[in-house]
């Protein structure tokens, strides 16, 4: 997609992040740059790990958030750059929220759509925790949503989808939950502005209708064009491919929530982020001058170009082996991202020696995670 200024991202599901200024338009592109000199300035020295979060991406969505306007989307970025800073989530580990973990599959990381967004599944029926334990269940989904965002960034996508079945859900325990859904909208329209990709509902209990008065208002009209309440949980299928979809809603995905096999993987998956991670990225994602060799600096003639596409044979469930924020690696298929269920095979002797042979004839800088026989 070429760069145009009336390309609005807000409602493109496929755009890749790796090419995010080329649908910015010139003005839009200096805005960019100038919104970090500013919050550079105002925020005082960044960290590594803000650093590396202050991506080219992260600032186009904090614009598009106040559509372009610098000063509300700088004001708008120091607030979550604050607040970032006294919360750290990416610092969150599963032990920080075991007490909402450990339920009966209430809150998890799903697959993925057909645009390749993760989906967080939510099951509110399915809660075993009351207000008494707000924070964490707040913190939870902070959690989930920045291990989620991983994976998006993983497979070059940066929204996600959200699937709530109320199946089972008490009409009063909804209502009592009213304050922890005011803080979390909160906390994703002013900290994940323009993460929404779609919103699926299903199965909405009849006091549903004053939650959604209330709840709405704090919603901005994107927002709440993005959400779908579905009298057919088949309907998803339009959005989400057979395999990634869950059985109960007419997908062929088996996957079960196992409170221990699922700590288990998101802790092997997906440590915190640490600052001497963060400058060991920044330091590899400085740009490098090219060598001069038998080549002459030219691209070799068998050398693979970054894929611009995503390809439809994901794993059941999305929760990448990749550190913190990793940087994408085109040589990587969807197909190399293992499940939750996976994550007891995923070691050394998983790559194939295929891989293996390429990558010491390649001399590739990256190899796979997995095989394609790990599907």
């Amino acid at each position: 997609m070429a760069a145009d200024s009336e390309v609005d991202l807000r409602f493109v599901p496929d755009y890749d992040i790796r090419n995010i200024l080329t649908y910015c338009s010139d003005e839009q592109k200096g805005l960019v740059e100038e919104l970090r000199k500013l919050v550079e300035d105002s925020c005082g020295p960044l960290s590594a790990i803000e650093t590396r979060w202050l991506s080219h991406a992260c600032l186009c969505r904090y614009l598009r958030a106040r559509s372009w306007s610098l000063s509300k989307a700088q004001s708008m970025l120091e607030e979550s750059i604050g607040w970032r800073r006294d919360y750290k989530p990416w610092a969150l580990t599963t032990d920080d929220v075991d007490v909402e973990l450990n339920n009966p599959g209430k809150l998890y990381l799903g697959g993925v759509d057909k645009y390749d967004r993760p989906i967080l599944v939510m099951k509110p029926g399915k809660d075993n925790t009351g207000v008494e334990v707000k924070d964490k269940k707040v913190a939870y989904l902070v959690y989930l949503l920045e291990r989620a965002i991983r994976v998006a960034e993983r497979n070059h996508r940066e929204k996600l989808v959200l699937l709530i079945d109320f199946k089972d859900n008490s009409q009063m325990a909804g209502m009592s939950q009213i304050s922890v859904a005011k803080e979390v909208l909160s906390i994703l329209q002013n900290h994940y502005p323009e993460r929404l990709g779609a919103c699926f509902m299903v199965n909405p209990p009849w006091t549903f209708r004053i939650f959604w008065g209330i709840v709405s208002p704090f919603l901005d009209e994107v927002t709440r064009n993005k959400i779908k309440i579905l009298k057919k949980t088949a309907d998803m299928l339009e959005l989400i491919p057979e395999d990634q979809l869950e059985e109960e809603y007419g997908g062929q995905n088996a996957f079960q929530y196992v409170y221990e096999d699922y700590k288990k993987a998101m802790d092997k998956n997906f440590p915190p982020e640490t600052e001497e991670e963060a400058v060991a990225f920044l330091k590899d994602s400085k740009p490098h001058k090219k060598r001069k060799g038998h080549h002459g600096g030219k691209k070799h003639r068998h050398q693979k170009k970054p894929s611009q596409g995503m390809k439809e044979d994901c794993s059941d469930n999305d929760v990448a082996e990749v550190s913190p924020r990793s940087d994408p690696d085109p040589e990587m298929s969807d197909a190399d991202v293992p499940s939750p269920r996976d994550a007891d095979h995923i070691d050394a002797d998983t790559t194939s020696a295929q891989t293996q042979k390429k990558k010491k004839k390649r001399n590739k800088k990256h190899t796979r995670l997995t095989s394609q026989d790990n599907n």
